[in-house]
């Protein structure tokens, strides 16, 4: 199954007119215009290959990488962003009467002693939500980059952490034949700023888990240089005591100790 790289690509693809077919896993021949495989730098050819994986190039080494940070990727990721910015989708609800309905408001709700709950004549209203897909990109000895779906749902203000699930697990409705409202929502400047509040957060979660991750390795890498010179000063011990009073081959070893402490602070120094 294609990952969500691949996804965003091929329907782009798709969404200019273009068609394309899985030569192999993560490697894709696609066919578009000629103004935008001009623009793409895809090169004269009719039909482009695009590949996902690196480790492809061996077998296909005219195809286009499609990786993150790489100019071919960022290419499409900018004729996407000026291709449109906004997509409306309707999910029809599954359940526009649910059972017991006064049991469920009335967990929801404190009342007051002596009041009673009536369920009233239903009013289906639409409450609208919003995706956003932001490109992060993390900086340490490499450069990686990643794509972070953040949902809002307008009427609270509130995280929708499942709406991107949502919308590939159900099918888009078209636009209902009835007329129903819209729910108050909040305005989409506004719940832009909820979303990247949110992106935020996740980035930083995200982020010092790599730290954390980075900081590991490094640890056992500079463990792993310390242990190794540590084993070739023991040698170096064992061959002073066997010099004994031969004063040449001791400062020739005192010297060979030197360089090896010399070139281990150089090694953690570059590990640092």
């Amino acid at each position: 199954m294609p990952g969500s790289l691949e996804r965003f690509v091929l329907e782009y693809v798709e969404s200019v007119g273009g068609i394309w077919e899985e030569v192999e896993p993560q490697v894709y021949d696609v066919m578009m215009p000629e103004s935008l495989r001009r623009e793409l730098l895809l090169g004269p050819v009719e039909v482009a290959r695009l590949a996902f994986d690196p480790e492809a190039l061996a077998d296909h080494p005219a195809a286009q990488l499609m990786t993150f940070g790489h100019p071919s990727l960022d290419r499409f990721f900018a004729l996407a962003q000026a291709q449109g910015h906004v997509a409306s989708v309707y999910l029809p609800a599954s359940n526009l009467a649910p059972h017991d309905l006064r049991s469920l408001v009335r967990r929801c709700l404190q009342l007051a002693p002596g009041l009673e709950l009536e369920i009233g004549q239903r009013r289906v209203y639409h409450f609208r939500a919003a995706l956003f897909w932001f490109e992060a990109t993390y900086v340490s000895d490499e450069k990686e980059q990643d794509i972070v779906a953040i949902g809002v749902e307008r009427y609270y203000g509130r995280p929708a952490r499942h709406l991107e699930q949502a919308l590939r697990s159900t099918d888009p409705g078209s636009p209902p034949s009835l007329p129903y409202p819209d729910a108050p929502c909040l305005p989409l400047a506004q719940t832009y700023a909820l979303a990247r509040h949110e992106l935020l957060r996740s980035v930083q979660v995200t982020a010092h888990a790599r730290l954390a991750e980075l900081q590991g390795a490094m640890r056992r890498q500079m463990a792993r240089v310390s242990a190794y010179f540590s084993d070739l000063r023991a040698e170096l011990h064992e061959r002073q005591g066997r010099a004994g009073q031969d004063s040449e081959s001791v400062a020739r070893l005192l010297e060979q100790e030197h360089a090896l402490e010399r070139e281990e602070q150089a090694r953690l120094a570059e590990l640092r």
